[in-house]
């Protein structure tokens, strides 16, 4: 213990940096100002509180760093959520259905053919806020910020790189989808946050093994199940958990009937247990038959066999090239000739490279072999090529849940570019920040901002846009 009090020595050792050698020369300077006073038992302990010190002020920082992102996204996301204040494209199927939950308490089986479990949500927050159009959107935008955030841990996950990290992240935020399927009363942003909750628990197990097997496939079927509750695009996933147990068995040869068996009840029976719980649920709670239970499950089979055609239909390989986007709504004022408008579109500085950037992984799994280039691959065919075989009729924003895994793959590409010594700095950058100067060139036409018609035109770059 110190014999004398020495606030100023205190201070002066305090203040010093956290590395070694700068605990050291601030030690050094003390001791030459009062000889005698400090000790190696002092001297530990004053590097002790340096770097305590220092600790506090870097997580004080990376709490701001955090805080300050999250703010800047939900102002960005959420700018304008009330707007238009009434339903807009199928709006008008989820947002009807959520209402007479939480008015009616009612549940009518034909408005809609897909599952209820974001109708529920969706009509809690109209009990609790009132039936405005922002409550009816609160769990799209609340649950396309968390996909933000996941996309962000699953890089983390598969490549151990923060920057990797970083850049995937950036890309899926500044994606002009990202923002229109988060601020619309749809179901796609909440599906995709489970099939990524979902994929981040089966890699706990498949990567480094963190968790036991049953733990990490019981909470991934559980993600799942809520995925296929939502929406039944979510049972893609199915195929990709396939492929990767099906390698791992052939390359570990290890517990291979435990592996099928856990995969069969965890990954199989609890998503489909859970699926058909939220329709049982229906049927108890608002005292249905078991005939209007079996009605329910083939009116959503509808949906996988919908053959009626739609204006705004387009193949499933012309989604990277943006040849269809969908306007989600439009409005002109003759008047004014103010045009308010909510455009479902890719930023093309992130779509028009996707070819490049898969093209890209796929020469480095061929070279490596590596498991982080082909989840890349698995998660992004394996969400986006399952359409091919699908008859019915498709849209553009189908392809929102392969965007996670084609922003890893360009980040991937980014990277590559960046060890290119000073130039590869240089292109990354001003790749950055093209990829923001557009999507701040086509925000207003993402939140239905009023601007001029001539403004508006300026962004019609193709006939088939309009």
């Amino acid at each position: 213990m110190f014999e004398r009090k020495l606030p100023i020595y205190y201070v002066a050792a305090t203040i010093s940096k956290s590395s070694s050698t700068s605990v050291r020369s601030g030690y050094d300077i003390v001791t030459r100002l009062v000889p005698g006073h400090f000790s190696s038992k002092h001297r530990v302990f004053v590097q002790t509180l340096t770097m305590e010190t220092c600790l506090k002020k870097k997580m004080l920082v990376r709490f701001a760093v955090i805080a300050f992102t999250v703010i800047c996204l939900v102002t960005l996301y959420g700018h304008r959520l009330s707007f238009p204040p009434e339903s807009y494209f199928d709006e008008v199927y989820h947002v009807k259905r959520a209402s007479q939950l939480a008015i009616e308490q009612q549940f009518n089986r034909k408005i809609t053919i897909h599952p209820p479990l974001w109708h529920f949500s969706s009509a809690s927050c109209i009990s609790f806020f009132g039936d405005h159009s922002w409550a009816w959107r609160i769990p799209s935008v609340v649950c396309g910020l968390l996909v933000v955030f996941l996309v962000f841990v699953l890089t983390v996950k598969i490549f151990k790189n923060y920057l990797l990290a970083f850049l995937t992240s950036f890309l899926f935020t500044f994606d002009c989808m990202s923002i229109t399927q988060a601020r619309i009363g749809m179901l796609n942003s909440m599906m995709v946050m489970f099939m990524l909750l979902s994929l981040y628990c089966f890699l706990q197990f498949f990567l480094d093994e963190i968790w036991p097997r049953e733990k990490a496939f019981l909470l991934s079927g559980i993600f799942l199940g809520l995925g296929l509750a939502t929406r039944m695009v979510a049972s893609y996933q199915i195929i990709i958990y396939g492929i990767i147990i099906g390698v791992y068995l052939v390359t570990a040869r290890k517990n291979t009937w435990q592996t099928l068996r856990s995969a069969l009840l965890y990954l199989i029976l609890v998503p489909i247990a859970i699926y058909l719980g939220t329709y049982l649920f229906i049927t108890v709670l608002y005292k249905n038959s078991l005939t209007d239970f079996l009605f329910h499950l083939h009116y959503g089979y509808k949906g996988l066999v919908l053959t009626k055609g739609h204006h705004y239909g387009s193949p499933w390989w012309s989604w990277p090239l943006m040849t269809r986007p969908i306007w989600y709504f439009f409005e002109r004022h003759k008047e004014t000739g103010i045009v308010n408008g909510i455009l479902c579109i890719g930023n093309q500085a992130i779509f028009w490279i996707i070819p490049i950037s898969i093209g890209h992984v796929v020469w480095k799994f061929i070279r490596k072999g590596t498991w982080a280039y082909g989840l890349i691959l698995l998660g992004f065919f394996g969400q986006w090529l399952p359409w091919v075989f699908v008859g019915r009729v498709k849209f553009f924003h189908f392809f929102y849940t392969a965007m996670p895994f084609a922003c890893m793959s360009i980040a991937v590409l980014l990277l590559w570019i960046w060890q290119m010594k000073k130039l590869g700095k240089i292109v990354v950058i001003a790749y950055l920040f093209l990829v923001l100067s557009l999507f701040i060139y086509w925000y207003p036409l993402l939140t239905g901002f009023p601007i001029t018609y001539k403004y508006y035109l300026q962004h019609m770059w193709f006939r088939s846009w309009i």
